[in-house]
């Protein structure tokens, strides 16, 4: 049964990945070069994962035009404690035989569910009002402190809703699922045992 808190926190999972990835689709009518800007980024360097800090995952960006600069870009996992607990009452997440949640299938849930608070450094995901648009309160996919001045000079239409660094962590976050089934183990096996204890109850009584 859900906590308070953990109803509360799965209410304000604003946006996943997957509601990054369709405020994003606009971005070509800002940079037309866009896709062409993230190859760049990924030829120079790429990215790598440098620490995760509680629910926060920091990532290091190589820029796109300049050697040897990187860029921090911090992602978020919202309400994990809400979407574990939702999650695991799913079957279908469960190991053969019911032995226990089967973690991966649980991080490709939490993946597509939890919400998702992204930040870069660079000084574009700053000036082409990227913190602008994910300050608002329909989205509020801005991590740290929200940016409240509209991008009205270089970004008036108001297209997209990231960076290219970002654009390249976010694109390779799905292949961090086995990192993240490592993640859920350390941080929230305690809960995750609570629900699998709770569902076999619930079981056993019918």
């Amino acid at each position: 049964m859900y906590s308070l808190t953990e109803y509360i926190a799965d209410k304000l999972c604003e946006v996943t990945v997957k509601g990054l990835r369709d405020k994003q689709s606009t971005v070509n009518q800002l940079y037309p070069l866009y896709p062409e800007r993230v190859k760049a980024v990924e030829r120079k360097g790429g990215i790598r994962l440098a620490d995760i800090n509680g629910d926060v995952w920091h990532f290091k960006c190589h820029s796109g035009t300049k050697d040897g600069v990187w860029y921090d870009v911090h992602l978020k996992f919202k309400g994990l404690a809400g979407v574990i607990t939702k999650g695991g009452k799913d079957v279908k997440l469960w190991k053969k035989g019911m032995s226990g949640i089967d973690l991966n299938k649980l991080s490709i849930y939490v993946m597509e569910n939890a919400g998702v608070q992204i930040v870069c450094d660079c000084p574009s995901d700053l000036y082409s009002g990227f913190h602008y648009l994910r300050s608002q309160s329909s989205v509020d996919a801005k991590y740290t402190e929200p940016e409240e001045r509209s991008p009205v000079k270089r970004n008036p239409g108001k297209y997209g809703i990231e960076c290219k660094h970002l654009g390249v962590v976010m694109s390779a976050v799905p292949f961090y699922l086995g990192t993240l089934a490592k993640f859920l183990k350390a941080n929230y096996g305690e809960l995750i045992g609570k629900v699998e204890k709770s569902l076999l109850a619930k079981r056993v009584k019918k």
